[in-house]
């Protein structure tokens, strides 16, 4: 875009963010180039605190709307609890999990595996609970 704030001041926005500037009405400074970065990709991040008792956040990026299924396993690869399960928009994202099973049962001491599916993208963390 172009904006012009007087007869000898004027600023021009260029493609991937080149920024040109006057203050003498025809002279112009060109200002160091500044990328404009794309959103992040798909992330799934540490959960936090870890180790945690009572409760965790796990937080994610998702880089476009997605459906998102986020589930938490024991070791054994046996389902304890779907935390999402739903489409979600683009951006940064968040879900607490308060160490219980689907039931709403507590579980017990131990690591955990949390895995987040995104479309066709999957990731998946560790997590230790302690009682």
């Amino acid at each position: 875009g172009v904006s012009c704030s007087d007869a000898n001041t004027g600023t021009v926005v260029g493609a991937e963010g080149t920024i040109l500037r006057t203050y003498t009405g025809g002279v112009v400074a060109l200002e160091e180039h500044q990328s404009v970065e794309p959103p992040q990709d798909f992330a799934l991040y540490q959960n936090y605190p870890n180790p945690f008792n009572p409760v965790t956040v796990i937080s994610y990026q998702l880089s476009v709307v997605s459906d998102v299924v986020l589930t938490v396993y024991d070791l054994l690869g046996r389902k304890v609890r779907t935390l999402v399960a739903e489409r979600q928009a683009a951006g940064l994202q968040s879900v607490l999990w308060d160490g219980s099973d689907q039931g709403g049962r507590p579980v017990s001491s131990g690591l955990y595996i949390y895995r987040m599916q995104a479309g066709p993208q999957v990731q998946s963390r560790k997590m230790l609970l302690i009682r």
